[in-house]
């Protein structure tokens, strides 16, 4: 179909220019390149280089000859097709001088031997599209010497890279960075972007990284982690490289980093340091297994996270602009093969802290059944985390059927936490309360993961069995003092009653699953093959939250049994599941379902109760894939998941860590549902370099655990969970992008939109709340450079959200925001370099917040010394205005909250830094 539209347009355009002046010819023959046979009723489309408008076609003959009359002065391609042969694309000219082309004899490949490449001559495909990977091609894109993989990046288009090295892709953010396939400081994509040199990248490939079980049957389970795959030159894996650099700066800024690679083909080794407090160096190990004072949570997957409750969380090692830090991080990377590949390792240490102080304003409105109460809060904070992790994965063929792979790692963390709060508490008439509250904490915690994973292909394709056993092992511990005064105010502004808190606080918490999953698929024809899984699991959690009251000797030894509690949330599972998997040349469709049989055993040590219960979860998936063409795909995916309550939600005790916001678990919660689907379209133009994706997801949650907030007239909150039956919260976002080299002049732009909302439910004062929240964006992205010229790049976004809740629905929450970034990047003589980048952010105010606008404006002049350009010499100026500070705005519940808090201002650097290597520079036309 597709092709005869494309038939009748060309008729169409030959007839509408029947009549003019052309006189230029072209002709040739069409061979198989391997068989040197002549080919017939190849297609032959010739189009002009300059818009990629259809000015031709023709197909050839008999004896492979073609002739194309009446064309006129002008750059073309020529496009030979032809079914089971790949395509062939050739640039050309007619001009005066050369009136007629003669192509002589044109080979082309049949697909099979090039593994569907496409043959390009003269030119460089900057996109490709192979199964759900998305490649882009290094060389279509311009490197300036010493640029990093972060540099790279910041031109592909779907891609975008904060400031702060953060990478989002199509939407998702990036927690993994691949080298060459192999994990690589797997936990801190920083160390690959920011010090992989550019020139070293032939391929920057993006896709959602399966898990081990469906890369090995190739029948999808739902598990997927957006990822990067930095692809190497195969000159460039071997040699040695890295970078010293240097910096001291007023206000007592400093940063140093050091760090040496040395690549041997497929041995690897990295060894890196680095201490800095300007926020740029060493700020990385990505931790979801984090720890802090206050509530910990265990999911049902085993991970211990700290949620925030409103406070800053340094605890996890990533510093995101929020207060001052001091970072020291090092670490080494070692990868291998051997034994003719069947045998690999891959090692990576690292230890490091980060210390953050700052202070935090935060403004909170609260909407009730009848009122509002405005709260304003100042915390200075003094945050210190450490961290030791080391971890080893080692893989063995055993033969050329059966694979097996060894994963463990360990981690030791501790933490040191302080807060001094200030809050006030208002509703629309007067004051309700005010706090004084300190907080002090000091925590450890220990963590042990280990995975095996077996595989075996028989005789028979496409049979194979598998088996995955999990062993993890997570215990924590905070020793924590709180002191906390609050007065209460009656109607006319006098102190009507005051509460003093002072308690020692000790919590253990300790997770440990054990989980094995044995697979095995069948063919049952040539398209069509079953996949059988069976699957163990045993998830045991033990949480002791115990608080102490001073006695008259001044220690913290009386129990108070309010706010103590020790429980025990033991979970067993048997799973069975059943995936057939369809599989064609353009299709791939898979369907099926697993059923578990959870057993709850919850005890509460403290009483003696014990509480059984068991559910039936149903985990029912659907995925289909479909291939137009090479450079155009289709897929879409359902799954539906249980979801297991937390430690945090379901432990039958009062957490009084923020004496004016209590919370208080509830045992009796139930799984709640999840329905999910997603669709993603892709598609490139690889004559002109164009690329578009669209990606819309959905989730509707049934029966979802929501808060249950009681506020009393004395702004006191307590806070509890429910299963909200007979309603459903829902998700969904899209995100579409179209990126387009415009070669012309040099210009690439991505054009991205994206909206996003949900509806969520609280309960406030016995009454259902309704949250309505959605945002409506635009952003469009240029950038131009030029090889040892200039490189110039510029982000602009500007969004509406909507806000409403149904208990307050004369409240208008609704704003408009823009921002805009930008990063140039000029070359003067004498070596001389001059960068700039500038952020400005704008969000308008509304009925309850005031009115965001700042502009951060960063820029340095460098100087450059060797032949490579390796040595460089810079004075830089951070915050120029000296405006930054760290906002964030946020709709949850029943509540908006705005918060405000310190960060890096002004400051001069002056810096040197080394580039070293021995593989040399590499030009991006190599």
């Amino acid at each position: 179909m597709i092709k005869n539209i494309i038939i009748t347009l060309a008729f169409c355009l030959c007839a509408a220019t029947l009549f003019a002046q052309k006189k230029h010819s072209v002709k040739g023959i069409i061979i198989d390149k391997t068989e040197k046979n002549v080919l017939q009723n190849a297609t032959l489309t010739i189009i002009s280089a300059r818009d990629s408008m259809l000015q031709a076609f023709s197909y050839t003959l008999a004896d492979g000859s073609f002739s194309v009359n009446k064309l006129d002065t002008g750059s073309y391609l020529l496009l030979v097709s032809l079914h089971n042969y790949a395509d062939y694309i050739q640039p050309f000219t007619l001009n005066a001088q050369s009136l007629d082309h003669d192509f002589g004899s044109v080979g082309i490949t049949l697909k099979a031997t090039l593994l569907q490449e496409v043959i390009i001559n003269g030119g460089v495909t900057a996109i490709k599209l192979k199964g759900d990977t998305t490649e882009f091609n290094a060389k279509a894109y311009v490197i300036q010497p010493n640029d990093k993989v972060e540099d790279l990046l910041r031109q592909l288009p779907g891609i975008q890279v904060d400031n702060n090295g953060r990478i989002t892709a199509q939407g998702q953010t990036i927690n993994k960075v691949l080298v060459d396939g192999e994990e690589f400081f797997s936990d801190d994509p920083l160390l690959v972007t920011r010090n992989i040199r550019a020139d070293m990248v032939s391929k920057v490939q993006l896709y959602d990284k399966k898990s081990d079980q469906a890369t090995f049957t190739g029948i999808d389970d739902g598990k997927k982690t957006k990822t990067i795959n930095i692809v190497l030159k195969e000159d460039k894996r071997k040699g040695i490289f890295g970078k010293v650099e240097a910096g001291r700066g007023t206000n007592n800024y400093y940063q140093l980093q050091a760090m040496v690679n040395r690549f041997k083909n497929d041995q690897k080794f990295s060894a890196y340091g680095t201490v800095a407090n300007t926020g740029k160096l060493g700020l990385g190990f990505l931790d979801n297994n984090r720890l802090g004072s206050g509530n910990l949570e265990i999911p049902d997957d085993g991970v211990v996270a700290l949620p925030t409750n409103g406070d800053l969380d340094a605890s996890s090692g990533v510093y995101d602009g929020r207060g001052n830090p001091l970072a020291r991080s090092a670490g080494a990377h070692y990868d291998n093969k051997w034994a003719g590949k069947k045998q690999s390792i891959n090692t990576n240490y690292k230890i490091g802290s980060l210390d953050v102080s700052g202070i935090n304003t935060t403004d909170v409105q609260q909407s009730l059944p009848s009122y509002s109460i405005n709260t304003n809060s100042t915390q200075s904070f003094k945050n210190y985390v450490s961290r030791q992790k080391a971890d080893v994965t080692y893989q063995l063929a055993i033969d050329t059927s059966t694979n097996i792979k060894f994963y463990v790692d360990g981690t030791t963390k501790s933490i040191r936490n302080t807060g001094d709060f200030y809050t006030v508490n208002k509703d629309v008439n007067a004051l309700l309360n005010n706090e004084t509250r300190s907080n002090s904490s000091e925590g450890s915690q220990q963590i042990f993961n280990a995975n095996m994973f077996l595989t075996k292909k028989f005789s028979k394709p496409r049979r194979t069995l598998s088996w995955n056993f999990v062993f993890s092992h997570n215990k924590g511990s905070t020793n924590e003092q709180l002191k906390s005064a609050i007065n209460f105010y009656d109607n006319a502004g006098s102190v009507s009653s005051s509460q003093i808190t002072d308690q020692r606080k000790d919590v253990e918490i300790t997770n440990e699953v054990l989980s094995s999953n044995i697979a095995y698929t069948e063919p049952l024809s040539k398209r069509f093959s079953l996949m059988l899984n069976y699957a163990l699991g045993i998830n045991n959690n033990d949480s002791r939250r115990e608080s102490f009251n001073p006695s008259g000797t001044g220690r913290y030894d009386i129990l108070d049994p309010l706010f103590s509690n020790h429980y025990k949330f033991n979970q067993l599972y048997n799973q069975a599941g059943a995936i057939i998997n369809y599989k064609s040349n353009k299709a791939v469709l898979n369907f099926g379902t697993r059923v578990s049989l959870v057993d709850f055993k919850q005890t509460n040590v403290y009483t003696g109760d014990v509480n059984n219960r068991d559910f039936l979860n149903w985990a029912p998936q659907a995925n289909y894939q479909y291939t137009f063409s090479k450079n155009l795909t289709l897929a879409a995916s359902y799954n539906g998941k249980n979801t297991q309550p937390t430690i945090d939600q379901i432990q039958p005790v009062t957490v009084n860590t923020t004496p004016l916001v209590l919370t208080v678990g509830n045992p009796g919660l139930k799984p709640y549902y999840a329905n999910n689907f997603s669709i993603t379209f892709r598609g490139t133009r690889p004559l002109s370099n164009a690329y578009f994706y669209i990606s819309p997801t959905y989730s509707i949650i049934s029966s979802p655990i929501v808060d249950d907030v009681t506020t009393d007239a004395a702004g006191k909150t307590i806070i509890t969970y429910h299963n909200l039956n007979g309603k459903s919260a829902y998700n969904y976002d899209l995100f579409a992008t179209y990126g387009k080299s415009i070669k012309a002049i040099g210009l690439s732009l991505a054009l991205t939109l994206t909206t996003a909302g949900n509806i969520s439910y609280i309960y406030s004062n016995g009454l259902l709340n309704t949250a309505r929240n959605h945002d409506y964006s635009a952003g469009l992205n240029l950038s131009k450079s030029k090889q040892n010229k200039y490189s110039i790049s510029g982000n602009f976004s500007s969004n509406y959200t909507v806000s409403n809740f149904s208990l307050t629905p004369q409240v208008s929450n609704n704003a408009a925001g823009f921002t805009a970034s930008g990063n140039g990047m000029l070359y003067l003589p004498g070596k001389l370099q001059l960068s700039a980048n500038v952020n400005y952010r704008y969000k308008a105010k509304t009925e309850v917040l005031p009115e965001q606008r700042f502009t951060l404006l960063n820029a340095a002049l460098s100087k450059a010394f060797l032949k490579g350009n390796n040595l460089k010499i810079s004075v830089a100026g951070n915050d120029l205005f000296n405006q930054n500070v760290n906002i964030n705005r946020a709709v949850s519940g029943n509540t908006i909250t705005q918060s405000s808090i310190s960060a890096i201002r002004r400051y001069f650097m002056l810096s040197i830094s080394w580039d070293f290597t021995k593989f040399g520079t590499t030009t991006t036309n190599e």
